[in-house]
């Protein structure tokens, strides 16, 4: 039932990029005598790789293109982001006493790739592989004001309404671009309830070795526990936290 809902076009193209990507290069009749694949097919999955950078052709050679070693090396940052990531989390944590967590921005949510648990027996923190709301979370307002940028806020939301999931969440985009100001200025951001209630948090950028923001790192906590007096001290904390990381990748 499964195989139903592969497409013979996608799976043809992986196998093309596969024995491209293990040799110096190969013709269209090559590829179609290596694969099998009717030379018609191959041609038309040659020429839409080939336009999308996938794929170059020298001569009537066709090898791997630089798209696929910038994607390659997309995902080898992530992973390296993780690995150098995970000791300030533990850091973090036993710093604070509160839940860690390191987040990329994924399409137009915030992807949570890596949690540190708070030593307390109740756990709130969202797990790894979790995606949550842009705007009404901390790591998800530093990726915006950060990675998106105050000036694009107005074209990023266009057509689209900001989810009330609290009394607290902003919902006004005019009011929304003011904390995206206030987050570019003060240099974190915090979810006072915004998200769930009950529950703060805190959130700075982790830059790269060209200025980029790539991540955020941040601490989850109950309100109980995190008092809005905390907040200097604790994005003191976040902030050198992010800053020693950035440095680890080059910033």
């Amino acid at each position: 039932m499964k195989n139903n809902y592969i497409v013979p076009s996608l799976k043809n193209s992986f196998t093309i990029l596969e024995i491209l990507a293990n040799n110096n290069g190969f013709t269209l009749q090559e590829i179609s005598h290596r694969t099998s694949i009717p030379k018609t097919t191959v041609f038309r999955i040659l020429y839409t790789l080939e336009q999308e950078g996938v794929i170059e052709k020298q001569g009537d050679k066709y090898t791997i293109g630089f798209r696929v070693i910038q994607l390659g090396m997309a995902a080898l940052s992530k992973m390296e982001l993780r690995n150098i990531a995970i000791p300030f989390l533990y850091e973090l944590s036993i710093k604070l006493g509160e839940t860690s967590h390191l987040a990329v921005l994924s399409d137009r949510k915030s992807l949570i790739i890596e949690v540190c648990d708070s030593p307390h027996p109740v756990k709130i923190s969202s797990r790894p592989g979790t995606l949550v709301s842009l705007h009404c979370s901390a790591t998800g307002k530093v990726l915006l004001a950060f990675a998106i940028g105050a000036e694009n806020i107005d074209e990023y939301y266009e057509g689209m309404k900001l989810e009330k999931r609290t009394d607290n969440t902003i919902t006004s985009i005019s009011e929304f671009k003011k904390e995206i100001q206030k987050i570019l200025n003060q240099g974190y951001a915090v979810d006072n309830e915004e998200y769930y209630e009950n529950v703060r948090c805190l959130a700075a950028p982790i830059k790269n070795a060209f200025g980029k923001t790539v991540a955020t790192i941040g601490i989850t906590a109950t309100t109980f526990r995190f008092k809005p007096e905390m907040t200097p001290s604790a994005s003191t904390e976040v902030i050198r936290v992010a800053t020693e990381i950035s440095k680890k990748l080059g910033a």
